[in-house]
């Protein structure tokens, strides 16, 4: 185990390194300068650049760790909490996100910020994909029943693909889609009133 010590010094070099770096790279950016690819930041605050195979390595790492990670969170007990309720016991914290069953909660200034960012990425891969979408021969609508297979669409995925589903499984997921709508008027509703006060 990192000692604290140790921790907090990773913390500082990181820290210089953002005020040195502001604007981010990403995991796997290539530097054609050098035939290298981004790899992180090490302990010490410096880039740490390698080549494809170990890009690649690292990429499948994550994702096993995001796997593994997200499976132990459904294990834990369920939660009637949702985006943007109050955290019963703080009352000046709110849910920001979940994971599985996990809960993790932030300011409302957090939650907004994470609502505008998110809102910001929807609408750009959404005009990507609508844009995709102008060029195929046949379009479906959310709640189309496949003529052959009986499945309804529930809708295109961000890599142009159909998605179909059961009656059951559309019932279900259209069901937690109107929740979260009524979730996000709420946010609307919470900001309105504090950009008013």
């Amino acid at each position: 185990m990192k000692s604290e010590k140790r921790r907090e010094y990773q913390r500082n070099a990181y820290r210089q390194y953002k005020r040195r770096n502001p604007i981010s790279k990403k995991i796997g950016q290539y530097d054609p300068s050098t035939k290298l690819y981004f790899y992180g930041i090490s302990s010490s605050g410096k880039e740490v650049w390698k080549d494809k195979k170990a890009i690649d390595n690292k990429k499948e790492k994550m994702k096993s760790w995001r796997k593994r990670y997200y499976e132990k969170c459904k294990q834990l007990p369920p939660t009637h909490l949702n985006v943007g309720d109050q955290n019963p016991d703080d009352p000046s914290l709110y849910v920001i996100y979940k994971r599985g069953n996990k809960i993790f909660y932030g300011s409302m200034e957090k939650l907004l910020d994470i609502k505008e960012k998110n809102k910001k990425l929807f609408q750009k891969r959404n005009a990507k994909y609508k844009e995709l979408r102008k060029f195929m021969d046949r379009k479906y609508k959310r709640g189309d029943i496949h003529p052959q297979t009986k499945f309804v669409f529930w809708q295109y995925s961000y890599s142009n693909k159909e998605i179909w589903m059961t009656k059951k499984e559309f019932d279900v997921k259209h069901k937690t889609y109107i929740e979260c709508q009524k979730v996000k008027h709420k946010l609307r509703m919470i900001k309105r009133i504090s950009e008013k006060q």
